[in-house]
């Protein structure tokens, strides 16, 4: 059933623009990035610092880390929790979860896969198990995915297998893709 669009008249008073709602424009941006959301995205969103205060505090977004949080309307799944992971440790998401965020495999790993610039600080105090390693990569091994820094495909192919949850070793699933 094809969509009508129904006209409310011109002496109706207008809402406003969805653009200029801080509420609205957060909500898209969650609805595109799995429910995570960051103070700084927040505030580019349009909210104030207080706005963002009241909504942690009324439980609307949970704290997966400092400045790092998960809107109730939105589970914590696969994808939420590898987005956390990157914005929480400033990290290149990598190995198998690099590899599953590319498409290339069909479970998401148990724990997400990442690593941190060497020059991070430690004690972001998130929740989200992760396996952590401080590595930097080439600027060329590293791109940016669905709004986060992933390492490259072949790289992430090249990773060390984790064993899979059904028993198939990683680089078989990898081979049964067909390029």
């Amino acid at each position: 059933m094809p969509l009508r669009l129904i006209h409310m008249g011109d002496n109706q008073q207008r809402q406003g623009d969805w653009t200029e709602r801080p509420e609205i424009v957060a909500a898209h941006h969650l609805a595109s990035h799995d429910g995570v959301i960051t103070i700084e995205e927040a505030l580019a969103c349009g909210f104030t610092r207080d706005q963002i205060r009241r909504r942690i505090d009324r439980g609307l977004w949970v704290r997966l880390a400092r400045g790092v949080f998960l809107s109730l309307e939105h589970p914590l799944g696969d994808a939420a929790r590898i987005r956390a992971t990157a914005a929480a440790h400033s990290a290149v998401i990598d190995r198998t979860s690099a590899a599953w965020w590319h498409g290339l495999l069909h479970e998401a790993p148990g724990q997400v896969t990442a690593s941190l610039p060497r020059t991070t600080r430690a004690g972001s105090g998130c929740t989200v198990d992760a396996d952590l390693k401080r590595r930097t990569f080439p600027s060329e091994d590293v791109t940016r995915l669905r709004g986060i820094p992933v390492t490259g495909t072949a790289l992430s192919i090249l990773a060390p297998p984790r064993p899979s949850t059904t028993g198939s070793p990683f680089s078989t699933e990898c081979s049964r893709r067909t390029w």
